[in-house]
């Protein structure tokens, strides 16, 4: 009899980056209960500190982030993770081509929660979870 190792998939590393506490704390729950592995860090500085440090399939970044726009924090990164920037402040057409062309996802705030979870499985590179397929009918053939 042979045993193999069931492998065990660890959930996607994702770095919560906003100096709003409560918006913070309903991204990161939100992406908690999708089974994401969140961090979250409130300013640029732990920020920046932590992507040095570990590594992240995703970032959720406040775009101003204490005092400091979330291209800013981007641009001073060695390759960034993939990433999704969250704003209460509008961004005009050729901002949003801008950060298309560069694979940042834009969203407005106040965030939706749906909107949040599609953002962050395109960044990591996985569908959402659904109900899963049923399975098609399988054909049989009467005997002869």
């Amino acid at each position: 009899m042979t045993v193999t190792a069931a492998r065990v998939a660890t959930p996607p590393a994702i770095l919560v980056a906003d100096d709003d506490d409560a918006v913070r704390q309903s991204v990161a729950d939100t992406l908690r209960l999708e089974g994401y592995a969140v961090t979250e860090a409130d300013d640029g500085d732990t920020a920046l500190g932590l992507l040095g440090t570990r590594r992240f399939d995703a970032l959720v970044l406040d775009n101003r982030l204490s005092e400091q726009h979330g291209t800013t924090e981007l641009a001073a990164m060695e390759n960034p993770p993939p990433t999704v920037l969250m704003s209460a402040h509008d961004v005009d057409s050729s901002g949003r081509k801008d950060l298309a062309v560069r694979g940042i996802a834009y969203l407005h705030k106040p965030v939706d929660p749906e909107h949040l979870l599609d953002a962050v499985a395109t960044a990591v590179g996985r569908g959402r979870r659904s109900a899963p397929e049923t399975p098609a009918p399988r054909s049989e053939t009467a005997p002869a």
